[in-house]
């Protein structure tokens, strides 16, 4: 026989559902724990509130160690999203407030788990299992992922992928970092040449989440070779097209090595290439 279940049933078993889920942690927080163990006992990142906050919340969240951040005209965020600065020892207790729907961490990875370790987190092995309409296995081979977006800037760095070159750079005044007279060494030949002055371009609207503005950082700032000492970086037709890397002057990151957020002597620049972007 069959039976109805009653409406107010599914809403009571809903609520149960959500309030079962809890406050979601950023994995990424437990990773910033374990590489500045010892150096800090905060890490930047943001919380998301189940509605507006006000006074009582923001109250909680400061006898917890949370620093909002503030630019003279209050509580910089959205309704519902704001960026801080949160103690570590404060996300367990964060995970019990019921105002709260999640713990973001602002800070990206530079490096990357392995396999082994993040596959089974996102049930990759599972997806692989299921069969898909053509009766091969969902492994993602041939598939193409793009986001439609009329608003981008695709010289932009961040639309660029790495070209597989590498190239040295030479501390011209021996400062151990990048500051201006120091020099991409396109040519590999261990001299400072015309045109190889290396520049980096000041990743805009970071700083909220500890980009220094007055120097490079590897997490957050990209390096450009200004090979015409104009300090800019200059793109795009008429003077650079298709057979140029980058659209533009060249591009790179840095493999920082000792994963400091900087550019020591001796790292290695890493060179962008092709553009990201298919079609426009």
């Amino acid at each position: 026989m069959n039976r109805r279940i009653p409406l107010f049933s599914i809403i009571i078993l809903l609520i149960a559902v959500q309030v079962a889920a809890g406050v979601h942690v950023d994995a990424r927080i437990a990773w910033v724990a374990s590489k500045d163990a010892g150096k800090t006992a905060y890490f930047n990142g943001s919380l998301r509130f189940v509605d507006k906050p006000g006074g009582e919340e923001f109250r909680v969240l400061r006898n917890l160690g949370v620093a909002f951040f503030d630019h003279g005209r209050g509580r910089v965020g959205s309704r519902t999203v704001y960026p801080a600065r949160i103690p570590f020892g404060a996300v367990d207790r964060l995970k019990e407030l019921d105002f709260l729907v999640s713990v973001e961490c602002a800070r990206p990875r530079r490096s990357r788990p392995p396999l082994a370790l993040s596959r089974p987190q996102v049930e990759a092995d599972q997806a692989w299992e299921v069969v898909g309409p053509s009766g091969s296995t969902l492994s993602g081979d041939g598939v193409i992922v793009c986001d439609i977006d009329t608003g981008i800037n695709y010289f932009h760095s961040n639309f660029f992928k790495l070209s597989g070159e590498t190239f040295d750079w030479l501390d011209v005044d021996m400062s151990g970092t990048l500051t201006a007279g120091d020099v991409v060494d396109l040519d590999d030949d261990g001299l400072v040449d015309a045109g190889e002055s290396l520049r980096w371009h000041e990743s805009a609207g970071t700083s909220l989440y500890g980009n220094n503005g007055s120097a490079y950082d590897t997490e957050f700032d990209y390096l450009y070779n200004d090979a015409n000492g104009n300090v800019a970086r200059d793109y795009g037709p008429p003077t650079f097209g298709e057979t140029h890397p980058c659209y533009g002057e060249r591009l790179f990151l840095t493999d920082d090595a000792n994963d400091n957020g900087l550019l020591d002597v001796g790292e290695t620049l890493l060179a962008l290439g092709e553009s990201k972007v298919r079609a426009i």
